[in-house]
């Protein structure tokens, strides 16, 4: 107990720290560095933030042994929002296994509010012990769908894109178009998504994930450069964030009626304070996020491309996001006939709240 009682005085003492060099920082030309500081302390800080559950240690693990479940360990904590995340390392005491769906039930009653594993999780627990985390039961859900095709025949996309579901009660999206077509502008942007998920993973926010890939891309001076999307789903409150590093113009579509994301900042890599435009929306139950590579829209032959490309999503029908992309590609490649010129790569998430 007194090793942990001292290893929470120390991660205190460096959260304290790192806020100091948060404050040092936070003007100037280093102040990317401050924020970088300030969201390492918000990571430690919610990782010492642990509650006691509301029964006695030993009554709580024999409730689940009721069900067939040993608890061999648990934690639970709170985040700056006030929610929880209930960490179990569970096993079955049975010979047969026990559904998760069974454990959420009895955990959200010994919590008294509505729990629910997060998505990836376990379905069932067998004799081997595995660990599941529980949270806070999300108010709104999403679905993504992708169709896309390559510039050039027989060769990879240089567009990369990536869906994560659920990380700390949040949803991204979020594509990666590199500079021309083929192996290199894959791998420029396969490498700036996978630098931006494990920012996400580890705890930073999109903006500061965003703004530490720049500011190394822009110290390397390799003339290379990445467009960059994101949009953060917060599935408790329902706000909509659309980050744009550069790239073409994104749409929303709520209600039947499509409103247009221009960007006008610089792509990844350019120069090193280049800021991301972001822009904030409420009120997204039934709405549709769709994120384009530039390929897409310069593939219409139209003056006003993105006015011809709010016609062609507002006629579209389809519900289901999947569909959606594939009618959007289907609908631009009708203007092309056949000619490859860029990489197209069409993202639809669709945003829905729990009835």
């Amino acid at each position: 107990m007194d090793k942990l009682i001292c290893s929470k005085e120390r991660l205190t003492e460096t959260a304290k720290a790192l806020r100091r060099m948060n404050e040092i920082y936070e003007e100037g030309d280093a102040k990317l560095f401050g924020i970088q500081f300030g969201d390492l302390a918000n990571i430690l800080e919610e990782a010492i933030c642990e509650e006691e559950i509301p029964v006695p240690y030993k009554r709580f693990c024999h409730s689940f042994s009721g069900i067939g479940i040993n608890v061999e360990a648990f934690h639970i904590k709170y985040d700056s929002e006030g929610r929880i995340f209930f960490t179990m390392l569970v096993a079955s005491n049975r010979k047969r296994s026990v559904k998760v769906a069974d454990i959420t039930e009895l955990l959200s009653t010994v919590l008294q509010r509505e729990m629910k594993p997060v998505p990836g999780s376990r379905s069932v627990i067998t004799r081997y012990p595995v660990e599941i985390v529980f949270a806070d039961a999300p108010k709104y859900f999403t679905l993504f769908g992708q169709a896309g095709r390559s510039g050039m025949e027989n060769s990879v996309s240089g567009d990369c894109f990536s869906f994560l579901e659920y990380i700390g009660g949040k949803a991204y999206l979020s594509l990666a178009d590199g500079m021309g077509m083929g192996v290199k502008a894959s791998n420029q942007s396969k490498k700036i998504i996978e630098l931006f998920e494990q920012y996400l993973q580890a705890g930073f926010s999109a903006e500061t994930s965003l703004k530490s890939i720049n500011s190394a891309y822009s110290f390397m001076n390799r003339d290379e450069s990445v467009a960059m999307d994101c949009v953060e789903v917060d599935l408790y409150s329902g706000t909509l964030k659309i980050i744009k590093q550069g790239g073409t113009t994104s749409f929303i579509k709520r209600r039947g009626n499509v409103t247009e994301i221009v960007p006008s900042s610089l792509p990844l890599g350019i120069i090193y304070e280049a800021k991301p435009d972001i822009k904030y929306i409420e009120d997204v139950d039934g709405s549709y996020i769709i994120l384009v590579s530039d390929g897409v829209v310069d593939a219409l032959p139209f003056a006003d491309k993105e006015g011809r490309m709010c016609k062609i999503l507002e006629s579209i029908s389809a519900a289901n996001p999947s569909a959606f992309a594939a009618k959007i590609l289907e609908e631009v490649l009708g203007f092309c006939e056949d000619e490859r010129r860029d990489d197209m790569t069409v993202l639809v998430l669709g945003i829905w709240r729990y009835s």
